[in-house]
């Protein structure tokens, strides 16, 4: 009995610096963590910094392609009565309707004479 009372002490023992050894690693995992976690949020900012700058970007540049952009900068696109955009000279023909479409309004006119260039290839 006298023995077995003494395994006891010994193992009772052994738990207490099993557990005072794992306490002892948990508090250093945690210090271990938090620069890792501090370095993690600085990565994740840069990062949607980043992500930010190119939409803004990205968003300069599709505004650029805007055809209501171009128009403001003196441009005009002209239209045939079913609306949809006449992309050469060859399309028209004399005495067609089409509509000039400017940023600030629009003008309905008459085809009097069309003069193509060379075909482009």
């Amino acid at each position: 009995a006298a023995a077995l009372a003494a395994h006891g002490q010994r193992l009772q023992a052994g738990e207490q610096r099993l557990q005072a050894a794992l306490a002892h690693q948990l508090a250093r995992g945690h210090q271990d963590l938090r620069p890792l976690a501090q370095r993690l949020q600085r990565a994740a900012r840069v990062s949607l910094q980043g992500q930010a700058q190119r939409l803004a970007a990205a968003q300069q540049r599709l505004q650029a392609l805007d055809p209501q952009q171009v128009l403001r900068r003196g441009y005009a696109w002209v239209e045939g009565e079913d609306g949809r955009p006449l992309l050469s000279a060859r399309a028209l023909t004399p005495g067609q309707v089409v509509s000039a479409v400017w940023a600030d309004g629009r003008a309905r006119a008459q085809v009097l004479d069309i003069d193509a260039g060379p075909p482009r290839g």
